[in-house]
Protein backbone atom coordinates (compact mmCIF):
# COMPACT_ATOMS: atom_id res chain seq x y z
CA UNK A 1 0.00 0.00 0.00
CA UNK A 2 1.39 3.65 -1.07
CA UNK A 3 1.63 5.76 1.59
CA UNK A 4 -1.24 8.11 2.07
CA UNK A 5 -0.78 11.77 1.51
CA UNK A 6 -0.12 13.83 4.75
CA UNK A 7 -2.26 16.95 5.41
CA UNK A 8 -1.73 19.89 7.58
CA UNK A 9 -4.69 19.42 10.50
CA UNK A 10 -4.83 22.10 12.95
CA UNK A 11 -5.28 21.16 16.63
CA UNK A 12 -6.45 23.43 18.78
CA UNK A 13 -5.60 23.67 22.90
CA UNK A 14 -8.61 21.43 23.77
CA UNK A 15 -7.50 18.89 21.29
CA UNK A 16 -10.15 19.10 18.43
CA UNK A 17 -9.51 19.84 15.18
CA UNK A 18 -12.25 22.52 14.93
CA UNK A 19 -13.86 25.01 16.60
CA UNK A 20 -17.00 23.71 18.76
CA UNK A 21 -18.26 27.12 19.21
CA UNK A 22 -18.00 27.26 15.40
CA UNK A 23 -19.84 24.09 14.99
CA UNK A 24 -22.79 25.12 17.21
CA UNK A 25 -23.21 28.45 15.06
CA UNK A 26 -22.85 26.33 12.02
CA UNK A 27 -25.38 23.61 12.37
CA UNK A 28 -27.94 25.96 14.50
CA UNK A 29 -28.05 28.05 11.50
CA UNK A 30 -28.65 25.28 8.71
CA UNK A 31 -31.12 23.33 10.70
CA UNK A 32 -33.56 25.27 13.22
CA UNK A 33 -34.86 22.19 14.83
CA UNK A 34 -30.84 21.46 15.46
CA UNK A 35 -30.75 24.41 16.97
CA UNK A 36 -33.36 24.15 19.27
CA UNK A 37 -31.45 20.94 20.57
CA UNK A 38 -28.28 22.75 20.85
CA UNK A 39 -29.78 25.50 22.80
CA UNK A 40 -31.64 22.84 25.22
CA UNK A 41 -28.02 20.35 25.54
CA UNK A 42 -25.82 23.75 25.99
CA UNK A 43 -21.95 23.92 24.69
CA UNK A 44 -20.41 21.30 22.91
CA UNK A 45 -18.39 19.68 25.87
CA UNK A 46 -16.76 16.35 24.48
CA UNK A 47 -12.78 16.73 24.37
CA UNK A 48 -10.47 14.26 23.21
CA UNK A 49 -9.11 11.74 25.52
CA UNK A 50 -5.43 12.08 25.52
CA UNK A 51 -3.63 9.69 23.41
CA UNK A 52 0.11 9.34 23.43
CA UNK A 53 0.56 5.94 21.44
CA UNK A 54 -1.74 4.24 18.82
CA UNK A 55 -1.02 0.99 19.77
CA UNK A 56 -2.25 1.55 23.51
CA UNK A 57 -5.76 3.48 22.25
CA UNK A 58 -6.54 0.70 20.08
CA UNK A 59 -5.76 -2.42 22.36
CA UNK A 60 -8.15 -0.70 24.63
CA UNK A 61 -10.56 -0.46 21.97
CA UNK A 62 -10.16 -4.04 21.05
CA UNK A 63 -10.89 -5.00 24.91
CA UNK A 64 -13.98 -2.93 25.31
CA UNK A 65 -15.85 -4.33 21.76
CA UNK A 66 -19.46 -5.47 23.21
CA UNK A 67 -18.78 -5.25 26.57
CA UNK A 68 -19.68 -3.47 29.36
CA UNK A 69 -17.17 -0.92 30.65
CA UNK A 70 -17.18 -2.23 34.28
CA UNK A 71 -16.26 -6.03 32.43
CA UNK A 72 -14.31 -4.54 29.90
CA UNK A 73 -12.39 -2.17 32.74
CA UNK A 74 -11.92 -5.46 34.98
CA UNK A 75 -10.17 -7.86 31.84
CA UNK A 76 -7.73 -4.82 30.63
CA UNK A 77 -6.65 -4.43 34.34
CA UNK A 78 -5.93 -8.06 34.33
CA UNK A 79 -3.84 -8.11 30.84
CA UNK A 80 -2.05 -4.85 32.25
CA UNK A 81 -1.02 -6.64 35.33
CA UNK A 82 0.67 -9.34 33.39
CA UNK A 83 3.13 -6.53 32.52
CA UNK A 84 4.05 -5.02 35.92
CA UNK A 85 5.01 -2.78 36.91
CA UNK A 86 4.36 -1.67 33.68
CA UNK A 87 1.21 0.13 32.85
CA UNK A 88 0.55 -0.66 29.50
CA UNK A 89 2.72 -3.17 27.19
CA UNK A 90 4.63 -2.43 24.64
CA UNK A 91 3.81 -4.46 21.30
CA UNK A 92 6.83 -6.51 21.59
CA UNK A 93 6.15 -7.23 25.26
CA UNK A 94 2.66 -8.44 24.48
CA UNK A 95 4.10 -10.84 22.05
CA UNK A 96 6.29 -12.61 23.94
CA UNK A 97 2.85 -13.57 26.35
CA UNK A 98 1.36 -16.75 25.28
CA UNK A 99 -1.81 -16.78 23.50
CA UNK A 100 -3.22 -18.93 27.45
CA UNK A 101 -1.89 -16.37 29.85
CA UNK A 102 -3.70 -13.58 27.68
CA UNK A 103 -6.94 -16.13 27.54
CA UNK A 104 -6.43 -16.36 30.95
CA UNK A 105 -6.60 -12.85 31.81
CA UNK A 106 -10.29 -12.86 30.41
CA UNK A 107 -9.51 -12.34 26.56
CA UNK A 108 -11.58 -14.55 23.88
CA UNK A 109 -9.48 -16.05 21.67
CA UNK A 110 -11.00 -13.78 18.93
CA UNK A 111 -9.56 -11.08 21.39
CA UNK A 112 -6.13 -12.69 22.37
CA UNK A 113 -5.73 -13.01 18.24
CA UNK A 114 -6.84 -9.83 17.69
CA UNK A 115 -4.81 -7.84 19.79
CA UNK A 116 -1.25 -10.04 19.24
CA UNK A 117 -2.36 -9.27 15.21
CA UNK A 118 -2.20 -5.36 16.76
CA UNK A 119 1.25 -5.41 18.31
CA UNK A 120 2.61 -7.45 15.70
CA UNK A 121 1.56 -4.83 12.66
CA UNK A 122 2.42 -1.68 15.13
CA UNK A 123 5.99 -3.64 15.06
CA UNK A 124 5.93 -4.03 11.24
CA UNK A 125 5.18 -0.51 10.46
CA UNK A 126 1.52 -1.32 9.56
CA UNK A 127 -0.30 0.85 12.79
CA UNK A 128 1.54 4.68 11.51
CA UNK A 129 3.09 6.67 14.65
CA UNK A 130 0.73 8.91 16.18
CA UNK A 131 2.42 11.96 14.74
CA UNK A 132 2.19 10.60 11.29
CA UNK A 133 -1.64 9.60 11.71
CA UNK A 134 -2.27 12.66 13.34
CA UNK A 135 -1.72 14.17 10.01
CA UNK A 136 -3.71 11.81 7.94
CA UNK A 137 -7.04 12.24 6.09
CA UNK A 138 -10.05 10.49 8.02
CA UNK A 139 -10.46 7.74 4.91
CA UNK A 140 -6.66 6.82 5.08
CA UNK A 141 -6.52 6.25 8.41
CA UNK A 142 -9.95 4.26 8.43
CA UNK A 143 -8.00 2.20 5.31
CA UNK A 144 -4.67 1.72 7.30
CA UNK A 145 -6.83 0.83 10.44
CA UNK A 146 -9.23 -1.70 8.97
CA UNK A 147 -6.31 -3.88 7.61
CA UNK A 148 -5.81 -5.19 11.71
CA UNK A 149 -7.89 -7.80 12.59
CA UNK A 150 -10.76 -6.57 14.85
CA UNK A 151 -10.26 -3.23 13.90
CA UNK A 152 -13.59 -2.33 12.10
CA UNK A 153 -15.09 0.76 10.05
CA UNK A 154 -16.79 1.80 13.58
CA UNK A 155 -13.26 1.24 15.91
CA UNK A 156 -11.66 3.54 13.40
CA UNK A 157 -14.37 6.16 13.72
CA UNK A 158 -14.57 5.97 17.31
CA UNK A 159 -10.88 6.64 17.08
CA UNK A 160 -11.53 9.47 14.53
CA UNK A 161 -13.93 11.08 17.01
CA UNK A 162 -12.93 10.52 20.33
CA UNK A 163 -8.99 10.06 20.29
CA UNK A 164 -8.28 12.64 17.07
CA UNK A 165 -10.96 15.24 17.44
CA UNK A 166 -11.82 14.98 13.78
CA UNK A 167 -14.32 17.03 12.89
CA UNK A 168 -16.59 15.72 10.03
CA UNK A 169 -17.10 11.71 11.53
CA UNK A 170 -20.55 10.49 11.53
CA UNK A 171 -20.66 6.41 12.02
CA UNK A 172 -24.05 5.36 10.69
CA UNK A 173 -23.96 1.95 11.45
CA UNK A 174 -23.16 2.70 15.10
CA UNK A 175 -25.58 0.72 17.42
CA UNK A 176 -26.74 4.14 19.23
CA UNK A 177 -27.43 5.73 16.11
CA UNK A 178 -29.32 3.34 14.26
CA UNK A 179 -31.22 3.24 18.22
CA UNK A 180 -31.67 6.79 18.02
CA UNK A 181 -34.34 7.01 15.10
CA UNK A 182 -37.59 7.68 15.72
CA UNK A 183 -40.06 5.31 14.48
CA UNK A 184 -43.86 5.73 13.88
CA UNK A 185 -45.67 1.84 14.47
CA UNK A 186 -48.37 3.54 12.08
CA UNK A 187 -45.91 3.98 9.38
CA UNK A 188 -45.35 1.94 6.36
CA UNK A 189 -42.96 3.83 4.30
CA UNK A 190 -39.51 3.92 3.38
CA UNK A 191 -38.10 7.70 4.55
CA UNK A 192 -35.29 9.26 3.09
CA UNK A 193 -33.31 11.14 5.96
CA UNK A 194 -30.40 13.62 4.65
CA UNK A 195 -27.81 14.18 7.32
CA UNK A 196 -25.24 16.89 7.31
CA UNK A 197 -22.13 17.78 5.15
CA UNK A 198 -20.20 19.43 7.58
CA UNK A 199 -19.12 19.24 11.60
CA UNK A 200 -20.63 16.18 11.51
CA UNK A 201 -18.90 14.63 14.85
CA UNK A 202 -20.75 17.67 17.03
CA UNK A 203 -24.14 16.97 15.02
CA UNK A 204 -23.44 12.97 15.52
CA UNK A 205 -22.68 13.77 19.60
CA UNK A 206 -25.51 16.29 19.76
CA UNK A 207 -28.39 13.80 18.08
CA UNK A 208 -27.17 11.14 20.98
CA UNK A 209 -27.64 13.47 23.82
CA UNK A 210 -31.38 14.01 22.34
CA UNK A 211 -32.54 10.74 23.65
CA UNK A 212 -33.94 12.13 26.76
CA UNK A 213 -35.00 15.44 24.82
CA UNK A 214 -38.01 14.25 22.16
CA UNK A 215 -36.46 15.91 19.23
CA UNK A 216 -38.03 15.31 16.28
CA UNK A 217 -39.48 12.93 13.37
CA UNK A 218 -40.63 9.54 13.39
CA UNK A 219 -40.11 6.97 10.86
CA UNK A 220 -41.49 3.66 10.00
CA UNK A 221 -41.34 0.63 12.26
CA UNK A 222 -39.07 -2.35 11.11
CA UNK A 223 -38.51 -0.59 7.45
CA UNK A 224 -35.77 0.14 5.69
CA UNK A 225 -34.34 3.65 6.19
CA UNK A 226 -32.32 5.14 3.38
CA UNK A 227 -29.81 7.82 4.80
CA UNK A 228 -28.58 9.47 2.19
CA UNK A 229 -24.71 10.72 2.66
CA UNK A 230 -22.84 13.53 1.30
CA UNK A 231 -20.37 11.98 -1.15
CA UNK A 232 -17.10 12.66 0.87
CA UNK A 233 -18.22 10.17 2.89
CA UNK A 234 -16.59 7.48 1.06
CA UNK A 235 -17.29 4.10 1.25
CA UNK A 236 -21.13 4.72 2.57
CA UNK A 237 -23.27 6.07 -0.09
CA UNK A 238 -27.18 4.75 0.56
CA UNK A 239 -26.84 2.81 3.73
CA UNK A 240 -30.00 0.29 4.61
CA UNK A 241 -30.98 0.32 7.97
CA UNK A 242 -33.19 -1.59 9.58
CA UNK A 243 -34.98 -0.22 12.73
CA UNK A 244 -36.63 -3.19 14.72
CA UNK A 245 -37.81 -1.58 18.23
CA UNK A 246 -38.83 2.06 19.59
CA UNK A 247 -35.75 3.93 20.90
CA UNK A 248 -35.55 8.31 21.05
CA UNK A 249 -35.82 10.67 18.99
CA UNK A 250 -33.70 12.53 17.31
CA UNK A 251 -32.88 15.71 16.37
CA UNK A 252 -31.65 16.27 12.73
CA UNK A 253 -32.64 13.90 10.13
CA UNK A 254 -35.35 15.38 7.79
CA UNK A 255 -37.92 12.81 6.27
CA UNK A 256 -37.87 13.84 2.49
CA UNK A 257 -40.47 10.67 1.42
Amino acid sequence: MAAPALVPLPIRPHGLCFDPDEARRHLTEVDPKLGDLIARVGPYRMRPQPTHSLFTALLRSIVYQQLSGKAAATILGRVNRLFAPRRFPTPSELLQVSPERLRQAGLSAAKTAAVRDLAARTLDGTVPPLARIRRMEDEAIIEQLTIIRGIGRWTAEMLLMFRLGRPDVLPVTDLGFVRSVAIDPDGGVEVHLRLPTSFCSPNFAYLMASDSLDAVTAVSAGRPVVVELDERMAGYGRLLVSVDDAAATVGRLDALG
